[in-house]
Parts: C-alpha cells; structure tokens; sequence
C-alpha cells in the first residue's frame, strides 16, 4: 500500500481501530500507524502526537510524503495533555511500558467516557495496565496476541465501564488471551506460563514466601490447562 508496511505489532494494532474513527495515535514516533490508517481507507482523520520534536519531525515527512496534511493533524503533547479528544474517537496508546500507558490514562479524565476505544500495547508489565484498568473503573473488550520477530505482545481493547473491580493474578498475566484460540495466543499463553513457573521457583528459594510460590504455581498450572485443552 504506497510503501507503508506496518511491523506484525503495529498491523495488530491496526486491526484494533474501528472502521471510520476518528483516531490518536499517543507516542507516534514516525506517524506509520496514522497514515497507513488513512491510506488504507479505515478511517479519514487522524491525530499523531509525540512528546519529543525529533520523533515529530519525522512524522511530518511521513504525513509530507503521503500528501496526507489534511487527513493526519500533528500534535506536541506530553501524553494526552494537549490533544483535542472532543472529535476524536479511538485513542492507540502502543509501543511503551505498562506504567507509562496507565500513567498517561490516569492524566486524562477525559478518557473517563464510554465511547472512547483504548487500544492500549504495553512492551512490558501488560498485567499491571489490565489490573490498572478494572481498578479505575474500565473494562477489557478484547485482546489479541501477535508474535513479532522474537517476540510476543498483547492488544488490549478497552473502554469506561464505571465501576471498579479487582482483578485476579490469574487474570492479570493472561486477560482475555484465553477466550483465543489461534496459534499467537497459544504461544503468548505458553510464555506466560514459563514467566508464573520462574517467579514461582524464584519464591520457593526465598524465606517467607512458600505461600506466595504455590500461588504462582496454582496460576501456571491453569494456565497449563488452557495450553493443552482441545
């Protein structure tokens, strides 16, 4: 499509975004995501904001190179700080760490509105973003696993519910993962099981934490079931 190839990730999260939002891509770095939203026909308008001038600057040339300044608006922004939310109606916040994602939603109670889509990828710590968001009164829609390169990573889709909720470790290290059946989300789970049995065998050695190691041991082994049921 004109030279935008999106990474397995970014095509992921692509796929997340409803046809004919109004979308902001949060941290966008090179505006890839964006335009290939716009290029593709999924959706006209689109927001690309980053913290940082540089990583803007080359979003400009990839907006000026795909004739897309009508369709992309560009936006300095620390996080949701500056961007205009009233239009906008899909919001991507993807390719950071899980404390940063839930520190950028926490800052933006305009997210506080059952209508905005979060598509949300954490590099790391997803299980604290799915904790975060049932205990800030949000709710997980769905989840998709894609493996890209050598690694593996999760798509959250999320909106406000209203009411909190505790969440389980169990639920936590996997969400919704577990309603898929396709061979991503398989080996999403199987990595998962590896982490809970290494944090398990990391609790055994220590005092004081026999208790905590067979709760990790609890959570590997029924991850292990939906590994293996047919």
């Amino acid at each position: 499509m004109d030279n935008i190839k999106l990474s397995r990730r970014l095509l992921a999260v692509a796929n997340f975004v409803r046809d004919k939002a109004v979308v902001a891509d949060i941290g966008t770095d090179h505006a890839y995501l964006p335009a290939y939203l716009v290029k593709s026909g999924k959706v006209d308008l689109a927001v690309a904001s980053d913290i940082n001038e540089g990583p803007l600057k080359k979003a400009a040339e990839t907006v000026q190179k795909y004739n897309l300044e009508q369709n992309v608006k560009l936006v300095l922004s620390n996080g949701l700080n500056d961007v205009d939310l009233n239009d906008i109606t899909d919001i991507v916040i993807a390719g950071m760490g899980g404390e940063l994602i839930c520190q950028i939603i926490d800052n933006c109670n305009e997210l506080l509105d059952s209508s905005k889509n979060l598509i949300l990828q954490p590099m790391t710590n997803a299980a604290a973003v799915r904790q975060y968001l049932y205990q800030k009164g949000f709710k997980i829609l769905k989840e998709a696993a894609v493996i890209d390169d050598k690694y593996t990573y999760c798509i959250i889709r999320s909106c406000y519910y209203g009411k909190s909720a505790q969440t389980s470790k169990f639920f936590e290290y996997i969400g919704k993962i577990s309603e898929n059946t396709d061979d991503e989300s398989k080996e999403y789970l199987r990595r998962q099981y590896i982490r809970v049995m290494n944090i398990a065998k990391g609790l055994e050695c220590s005092k004081n934490k026999k208790s905590e190691a067979l709760e990790y041991y609890e959570i590997a082994k029924r991850i292990s079931e939906i590994i293996n049921a047919d």
